[in-house]
């Protein structure tokens, strides 16, 4: 589901997780955490800001740090828009 005012890269399905936490990697960009049973946390998604991050932009730097480059556009009308690497 494509967020409002953030494009979102995700890594690992949610379901697998029992709850999660956010981690502010850079400005404008974010970890989503999934933490498992055991408590061990994993990085479920990753969010860039859409004011300061283009969708190029945002795969570029998932790219340089060595994620899956799949992003949803952060969509202002709720639509959604699949942007493959």
């Amino acid at each position: 589901m494509p967020l409002q005012k953030e494009h979102a890269a995700r890594h690992l399905a949610p379901g697998q997780f029992v709850r999660f936490a956010r981690k502010r990697l850079a400005p404008g960009i974010s970890a989503i955490l999934g933490i498992d049973a055991q408590g061990t946390s994993h990085v479920q998604s990753v969010r860039f800001e859409k004011d300061l991050f283009t969708p190029a932009e945002a795969r570029g730097w998932l790219a340089r740090h060595g994620f899956n480059t799949e992003l949803e556009e952060a969509r202002e009308d709720g639509s959604f828009m699949h942007c493959p690497a």
